[in-house]
């Protein structure tokens, strides 16, 4: 976070700043750091997967043997993506709580709806239904999903891990998290624009984000419809545009 947001201004003495603000930005670092571990360890177990020898029987040519075993159960790495899911709604809400935030005067100081020309104006409203409606799509399958199983075959089948669908279900939302992150760069990009703020005052992260959003879509004046604006931005983030650039 530090390197992303170095030569900003937000280091600088003397820079205004709040007594105390919503937990939604004054805890980015902890919330991301937990989704980061979770990540890490679902590619951990991803990796061990790839590399082992799961078939049951399992043949052994050389030792002229065949061994049943349970190696074809993964409840690890259906556990951790799991978590890993939630752990992206966590990060989620965060997301969705913020872009609300930047809607509001009495939080900003910025127009209503971050737009200058005033209530005859949408601006961002309508993204609010949209934001609404991901964060809701986006919490229904952070629900574990390894839990969803019934014995078969006359009981000896008792117990299932349900990888394919905890898979499944993490890239649907994965796909809304994209839609969401798009949402919070627009909003947040139209609220650098209404402050004035020079691109120097933003920090190496800040800075490349934003310049590469007004590569995409211009600053809102006259209200338009939003959606395109959104799916070329997920589109772009889906693509990796806005990866992390070097400190």
């Amino acid at each position: 976070m530090r390197a992303l947001l170095a030569d900003g201004a937000l280091f600088m003495a003397g820079t205004a700043r709040r007594v105390q603000d919503p937990l939604s930005f004054r805890v980015v670092a902890q919330v991301q750091g937990s989704l980061q571990a979770a990540l890490a360890h679902v590619r951990a177990l991803v990796g061990i997967e790839l590399a082992s020898a799961a078939e049951s029987p399992l043949v052994i040519a050389a030792e002229g043997v065949m061994l049943s075993n349970g190696n074809f159960h993964v409840p690890a790495l259906t556990v951790a993506i799991d978590a890993a899911a939630i752990a992206i709604a966590q990060s989620a809400s965060l997301a969705a709580e913020r872009v609300i935030r930047f809607m509001s005067p009495a939080f900003t100081d910025l127009p209503l709806q971050l737009t200058r020309r005033g209530p005859a104006h949408s601006g961002f409203a309508t993204l609010q239904k949209t934001l609404t409606a991901l964060w809701s799509e986006i919490r229904l399958r952070a629900n574990p999903a390894s839990l969803d199983f019934l014995p078969i075959s006359e009981g000896a089948e008792d117990h299932a891990t349900m990888a394919l669908g905890c898979v499944e279900r993490l890239d649907e939302m994965l796909d809304r998290v994209r839609y969401l992150v798009a949402i919070e760069l627009l909003v947040a990009a139209q609220a650098v624009d209404l402050r004035g703020i020079p691109a120097d005052a933003l920090g190496i992260g800040a800075r490349a984000a934003h310049a590469q959003l007004r590569d995409i879509v211009p600053m809102l004046d006259e209200d338009r419809p939003l959606g395109p604006d959104v799916d070329a931005i997920a589109a772009a983030v889906a693509a990796g545009s806005f990866a992390a650039p070097s400190a």
